[in-house]
């Protein structure tokens, strides 16, 4: 009830008094929460199954606006995730995505095995959409990296990926999906260990095997990132390219200029690796502050290296 926010000694002890209270900044911003709350539940009426599916599909869009406040409706929008009209549990996702709020109860229905596989699959994905918002959820993500489906287990590393720091815990379970046989779970594998940054310095034997191993480029490239990140001096690793020896950290600048390069001629301005395609195995930069000033030192000093 508006007046029960405030102290006792401020609250309102007249009609008069209540009425002065209504037309304050308080009163109206309290009157807007109602508003709100009204036209979110019934949002969630006519997003129900007994009504029309043009309206439904309207309404859960609808939701999305209000965001976190629309919190009493996450059990129904998972529940939409369940049907089998494309349009339906599609604007669900949407919808889910937007809540940040809604992450935990995501997580716990990515990590039930009791639901089907494809499930499981759009909660990852929508769990992959919110982001950093998933700090709350970070022991299910834990738990969905270790998952036997590389779909679920590559949203979970990649959202660790984003939260940083707060997902220290997933440390030992990242360094185990090093070894993991998709190259996409590799690569984010290591870029979430570069995020977590120095906490995860026992992770830096297991980078340098990569390295050292027969991998793909994208692997490469992300590993040594994420052992700069994590503290390491990667001007001390050599490699071998077209005959020439070069550092890790000449091999870092090189391969992001060329992904500008490559970008500048599609017309795209700078490196931005979107989080948003799906089960890419291509990382964002992590050493945004260096890699494109010395990009152009590169292009100077590095011209043996073969460009595409």
């Amino acid at each position: 009830m508006l007046g029960l926010e405030l102290k006792p000694e401020d609250r309102p002890h007249s009609i008069k008094e209540f009425l002065e209270l209504l037309d304050s900044p308080i009163g109206q911003n309290y009157l807007d929460g109602k508003r709100e709350q009204k036209n979110i539940n019934q949002l969630r009426v006519n997003s129900s199954p007994e009504s029309d599916i043009g309206i439904r599909v309207f309404s859960i869009n609808e939701l999305a606006k209000y965001k976190d406040k629309a919190n009493n409706a996450i059990p129904d929008l998972i529940n939409y995730l369940k049907e089998k009209d494309g349009i339906i549990f599609g604007a669900a996702e949407s919808t889910l995505s937007q809540i940040g709020s809604a992450a935990p109860l995501l997580a716990k229905v990515m990590n039930d095995k009791n639901e089907s596989v494809e499930i499981r699959r759009r909660t990852a994905n929508i769990v992959w959409r919110i982001g950093a918002e998933n700090n709350a959820a970070v022991p299910e993500l834990i738990e969905a990296v270790g998952d036997a489906d590389p779909v679920i287990s590559w949203c979970a590393i990649v959202t660790i990926g984003k939260i940083g720091l707060e997902a220290r815990d997933a440390i030992p379970a990242l360094i185990k999906k090093l070894g993991a046989k998709e190259t996409e779970i590799r690569a984010y594998s290591a870029y979430a260990l570069g995020r977590i940054g120095q906490d995860a310095q026992e992770a830096i034997p297991d980078l340098l095997k990569l390295i050292n191993g027969n991998e793909l480029d994208a692997v490469i490239l992300a590993s040594l990132e994420a052992l700069k990140a994590i503290g390491y001096d990667i001007k001390e690793i050599k490699f071998s390219r077209d005959g020439k020896e070069t550092s890790g950290e000449e091999y870092v600048i090189f391969a992001r200029e060329e992904q500008r390069n490559k970008q500048k001629e599609e017309n795209k301005p700078d490196i931005r690796i979107s989080w948003n395609v799906f089960r890419t195995m291509d990382t964002p930069p992590q050493i945004k502050s260096e890699w494109s000033e010395q990009a152009i030192y590169a292009g100077q000093k590095l011209e043996w290296v073969k460009r595409g």
